[in-house]
């Protein structure tokens, strides 16, 4: 699909993939944690080093190890690890 990135900008248009997630989504699925009425273990299911964001990608990719939300933290002493193990 081809589009002019330039128009996007210059009118403030917001373009979402097919994984993306408005601010909206992203506070209710905040609220609903604070809340204890959603646990997000069940979702993220591995996280990565940004060091190894080409492997994270790949398990991301192909769904290695069940993988369903794999996260990549600048915060030092992440490696590749299941979330529920964490």
């Amino acid at each position: 699909m081809q589009f002019d990135l330039g128009y996007l900008a210059v009118n403030n248009i917001y373009l979402y993939g097919i994984r993306g997630e408005g601010r909206s989504a992203t506070h209710r699925a905040m609220a609903f944690m604070a809340e204890k009425r959603f646990d997000a273990s069940l979702v993220h299911t591995h996280t990565f080093a940004m060091t190894d964001l080409p492997e994270a990608l790949r398990y991301a990719r192909d769904r290695i190890d069940d993988a369903i939300k794999v996260v990549v933290t600048t915060r030092a002493g992440k490696s590749a690890s299941k979330a529920a193990a964490e």
